[in-house]
Formats: C-alpha cells, sequence, structure tokens
C-alpha cells in the first residue's frame, strides 16, 4: 500500500464507511514527511523537472491542509498541482478524496477517473473510486473497481469489504458471503464485517427457492454474537435477537432485544421486534406491553397495531382487537394478513358482513392464503351462503393440494440430488420432472432439472439423444428465469446449454447478464472467458480472467490462461509477468 493511500484514507472519514475505520494507518505527521521525501528525491534540473518539483511542493501542501482539516486549501493547493502537472495520478486521486469528502462526488469520480487512467497499475484510485460509485448507486460501476483494486492489491480487505457491499446491493449474496468470510479472517475485531457476514447469511437462508441451509441460520447467529461481544451497538442485538427468534430459540432472542431496548429505548422498532419475541415465548402480557410502547413512540407503526390486535384477540378483548386491527388496515391497507385477522376478530364478534368483506380483501392481495379461505367459507355459511361456502371450500381443496404436491416435489429434489452424486443422471433426471410437473411454480425443481439434463447430454455419444436433452434443458433453464429473472445460476447454465448447441451469440448474452448479476460466480467469468477464445476475443477473455483474479489471486490456471489471451493480443510484456506468476504458484513443465 503506497504511502500516499494511508493518507487519503486516513481523510475520508465522511466519504467512505465508516467501517474501514477499524484498519490501521500511520501517523499523518510521518506520512508527510516521507511523501515530501520521496518528491524531493523525483527533483530534476530542467524546467520540466522544475515545474513537476513545484507540483510536489503543491501537493505536499495540499496533504498539510488535508491534515489542518482544511478542505478548501487542500483543493486549492491540489487544483495547482495538476495544473503544474496534469499527468500527475496522485494529485487527481487526492483532489478526489477531497471533493467526495465534501460531497461533489461526480467532480471525484471524474478525478478519480482521470487518475486511473494515467497510472492503471496503482489500486488506490480505484478503490476511491469504487466508494464513489457505491455512493452514487453505481454498484455495477463500483464492483469493477474493486475488482481492479484487488487484482493489483489482492490482501486489501477494505476494497473487499467494499466489493461485499456492492454485491450485496446487487443480490449476489454468495459473493458477499465469500468476501466477507475473507474479511472477518483477516480483521477478526471487525464488528460491523461480523454484523453484516450474519445478514447476509440470513438473508441467504430466508430468500433460498431451494433446500434451506441450516448451518447458515446457525452461521449467522455466531456471526452476530461475534458482532455484540466486539461492540455492544443496539442494532447488532436487534439482529441478533431476530435470528434467535427465527431459530426457536426464544429466550436467548428475548434477553438479546431486551439489551437492544436498553441501548435505545426510544426506537420503536426494538419495542416492536421485542414483543414479536415475547409472543411466541409466549409472554403475551409481556407483548402487549412492547407493542404499546412501540406505539407511543410512533403511532403510525401500522405492524405493531397489528400485532397488539392479535394479542387482544389471544387475550379475548374483540373489541379493542378490532379497534386496533382497523388502524392497521387502514395504515396498511395493501397487508393481507392485517386484513385477515381482523375478518378473524369480526367473525367471532357475528359481524358477519364485516368479516366477509375483510376475508376478501386479504384473498384479493393474496390468493394463497389457505385459512383465509377457510375462514371465509365459515363466515359464508354463517350468512347462509352456501354457494360461496362451497366455491371457498374448492378454492381451500385446490390450495391444499398445491402444498401437497410441493412437499412431494421438495422429496423428489432431495433424492434426485442423492442419483446425481452417484452419478444416476437419467434416475435423478426422472425424478425431477415429475417433481417440476407436481409443482410448476417449484423453481428449485426446474432448475436442477435443467443442470442434470445439459450434464446428461454430454454424457451421451447419440447426436439425436444429446440435442434433444439440450434442448429440453433450455426450455426447464426459461422456466427458472421466468420465475426469477435475475437467478444468475440459471443465466449461466442455460449459456452453456446455448454454447453446447453451437448458439454462441445467445450464449455470451446469458453469461454476460451472469457475470453482471453475481460479480462473485467465477464459473460465469470463467466460461465467458472460454468462450472468448473460441471467438478470438481477446479482450474479454482478458477482462474476465482478471475479474475471476479479484476473487482467486493464487489460481495459477487462470494467470496461464490471462498470460496465453494477452501474448495473443499482443501485449508480450504483460504476458511475461502473468506467466511469471503462474509458474511461481505452480510450475508446468513446457512453460
Amino acid at each position: 500500500m503506497s504511502v500516499g493511500t494511508h493518507v487519503k484514507r486516513r481523510h475520508m472519514k465522511s466519504f467512505e464507511t465508516s467501517t474501514l475505520q477499524v484498519f490501521s494507518r500511520p501517523k499523518l505527521a510521518c506520512v508527510v514527511t516521507l511523501f515530501l521525501t520521496v518528491s524531493a528525491a523525483t527533483s530534476g534540473q530542467d524546467s520540466r523537472a522544475n515545474q513537476v518539483s513545484s507540483a510536489s511542493e503543491h501537493k505536499a501542501r495540499g496533504i498539510a491542509e488535508m491534515q489542518r482539516g482544511n478542505p478548501v486549501g487542500a483543493v486549492a493547493e491540489f487544483r495547482q498541482a495538476i495544473a503544474e502537472h496534469p499527468d500527475d495520478a496522485a494529485s487527481h486521486d487526492y483532489l478526489g478524496v477531497i471533493l467526495g469528502e465534501t460531497g461533489n462526488l461526480d467532480e471525484a469520480v471524474g478525478e478519480f477517473e482521470q487518475a486511473a487512467r494515467l497510472d492503471h497499475n496503482v489500486p488506490d484510485p480505484h478503490f476511491h473510486l469504487g466508494l464513489a460509485y457505491a455512493r452514487l448507486n453505481r454498484f455495477n460501476d463500483a464492483t469493477l473497481q474493486y475488482e481492479a483494486d484487488l487484482r493489483l492489491n489482492p490482501s486489501m480487505q477494505e476494497a473487499k469489504y467494499g466489493l461485499s457491499e456492492a454485491c450485496a446491493k446487487m443480490g449476489d449474496l454468495d459473493g458477499a458471503i465469500l468476501l466477507l468470510r475473507q474479511v472477518v479472517s483477516a480483521a477478526p475485531d471487525f464488528a460491523e464485517a461480523h454484523y453484516n457476514l450474519g445478514l447476509n447469511l440470513w438473508n441467504r437462508y430466508k430468500s433460498s427457492t431451494g433446500l434451506k441451509q441450516k448451518s447458515d441460520l446457525d452461521e449467522a447467529a455466531q456471526q452476530l454474537q461475534n458482532a455484540v461481544q466486539q461492540q455492544p451497538a443496539p442494532t447488532y442485538y436487534l439482529a441478533l435477537g431476530q435470528i434467535l427468534s427465527d431459530r426457536g430459540d426464544f429466550e436467548n432472542a428475548v434477553n438479546n432485544l431486551k439489551r437492544a431496548v436498553s441501548l435505545d429505548a426510544t426506537n420503536a422498532e426494538y419495542h416492536y421486534t421485542l414483543g414479536l419475541a415475547s409472543r411466541l415465548k409466549g409472554e403475551i402480557d409481556s407483548a402487549a406491553s412492547e407493542f404499546q410502547e412501540a406505539l407511543r413512540l410512533n403511532p403510525q407503526h401500522a405492524l405493531a397495531h397489528r400485532s397488539l390486535g392479535l394479542v387482544l384477540r389471544e387475550r379475548g378483548d374483540l373489541r379493542a382487537a378490532a379497534n386496533e386491527l382497523h388502524v392497521a388496515v387502514t395504515q396498511l391497507p395493501d397487508d393481507p394478513d392485517g386484513h385477515q385477522l381482523l375478518g378473524t376478530v369480526l367473525l367471532k364478534s357475528n359481524d358477519l358482513f364485516g368479516a366477509i368483506e375483510e376475508f376478501r380483501a386479504a384473498i384479493r392481495l393474496n390468493p394463497n392464503l389457505a385459512e383465509t379461505h377457510a375462514n371465509l367459507a365459515q363466515a359464508f355459511r354463517k350468512a347462509g351462503d352456501e354457494i360461496g361456502a362451497a366455491h371457498e371450500l374448492a378454492e381451500l381443496e385446490t390450495l391444499n393440494r398445491q402444498k401437497s404436491n410441493a412437499g412431494e416435489s421438495m422429496i423428489l429434489v432431495e433424492t434426485a440430488a442423492a442419483d446425481v452424486s452417484k452419478g444416476e443422471l437419467r434416475e435423478a433426471a426422472d425424478k425431477l420432472q415429475k417433481a417440476a410437473s407436481l409443482s410448476p411454480d417449484f423453481l428449485e425443481a426446474h432448475y436442477q432439472l435443467g443442470v442434470t439434463l445439459k450434464n446428461l447430454a454430454a454424457s451421451l455419444k447419440t447426436t439425436a439423444e444429446k440435442e434433444s436433452k439440450l434442448r429440453q434443458a433450455e426450455e426447464q433453464l426459461h422456466a427458472v428465469l421466468q420465475l426469477e429473472p435475475n437467478h444468475a445460476a440459471a443465466h449461466m447454465q442455460l449459456g452453456l446449454v446455448l454454447e453446447s448447441e453451437g448458439k454462441l451469440r445467445e450464449a455470451r448474452a446469458e453469461l454476460q447478464t451472469a457475470t453482471r448479476s453475481a460479480p462473485g460466480l467465477l464459473a460465469a467469468h470463467r466460461a465467458l472467458a472460454r468462450l472468448a477464445v473460441k471467438q478470438q476475443d481477446w479482450t474479454t477473455d482478458i477482462s474476465e480472467l482478471q475479474a475471476a483474479l479479484a476473487w482467486v489471486p493464487e489460481d495459477s490456471d487462470v494467470h496461464y490462461e490471462l498470460a496465453a489471451a494477452l501474448k495473443a493480443s499482443g501485449h508480450p510484456h504483460d504476458a511475461a509477468r502473468e506467466l511469471e506468476i503462474a509458474t511461481k504458484l505452480s510450475p508446468r513443465t513446457g512453460h
């Protein structure tokens, strides 16, 4: 890491994420002295050298102004340094930092971009540009810059942390988790990294379209426990309490949520979440008190009104429950659960017309609420509407059948996975086909079937059968993308299928979508690089291999492939450098 980098990062507190402050930095006075020494050593005797020397003096004074907390003076000095030496990447980078810190992000981006163009082998401008892009919500651009930084400085934990944030924002939880595990391993006292790792693991568990991995939930709880041990922040206790509640550990969930409340008693959300856990623990009175306190702090908290209404219903106070639930659905009219709960209270109160209206509202918002169809059938029957009741019971039967089919499909997917592990691809494909037919909206069944058919096709010798399996695989992967258009792995697998079918243009588009959606999906970068080689597109080949190296800097195969691509594209010196790195990592005969 360059000397100047330490200065710049020390003065980015309001510009960069505050979490980066955990990484140690040298004393600023020492940095300035060293920087001046370096600048003086590079001064020449001719007029151009004198001009550069003068620019260095302005740059040094700019650093001194940064030290004194005078951004206006620092900007003036760095601008003068650039005027006298426009090709000095460091001055552009310093100026960008000050501009970013003072809120001029667009102008800062221009300076960072110029610094990166002037000296693309220095990591600092790429890192700063990544931070700026992230602040502007340009996460794809931020990702490219963080990757560029990590190619040049693979051990830079700040860049890994920034890249993890960008990946999480883009929905690439796998990539974010991979990076955060590296960060907490390198910096075990970095509390916020533990916190974010825990949240990403928890979100991956909740959002999984296939078999949920309990290990994600367990690791999430452990990471949050690490975070609160290092830094007892209320937000950390809140997240830990929620995760423990999801695990069914209600006692410890309540204890941690009480800690959150004790640290910030004026936060309505903390009281609300404590109320939820208390109710699940069976402490109804405590739950009611927390919901009431949440509403005292924030009367517009619709979910607290809803939860208080539920507790009051459980206590048997139907009138008070109805009042709370009426407020809840008024504040949050698109909440099907609120309408469902209000309907149950009105049904118990023999307000059949009101109950029917609420149940209908819930079903309009979510037609798959089986309990609501059952309740609506009961309300119709009480009101003497047997036709309406019969219709709802038929809907209920359909939903129950779908639920049963979904359960059977899940079992078939699990057993098919066992078949795949034994190499029994035909048997697995048959089970997955049945699973997809039983539950057409079960994304994981379609995805696993598509992958299995693709792999089965690769093992076949008959051209006609191979082509048939590839067509079927393509159909299944398209079905996945209809259900979830941003499914990066499905885009990658579809790209591989299309490549096998000779549809190279379509394959390239799918693989590019996969790498944009999930920067951490290394297999997609490698696949796109291999396809680029077939098309002799060395620019794409190099770009994808360089992106891969940001994630796996010690992968000798990638370095060898990059060396070949650089040589083929007419960059022998860069190729030699990559070949030297590859050989040190894993010597090969013939190189």
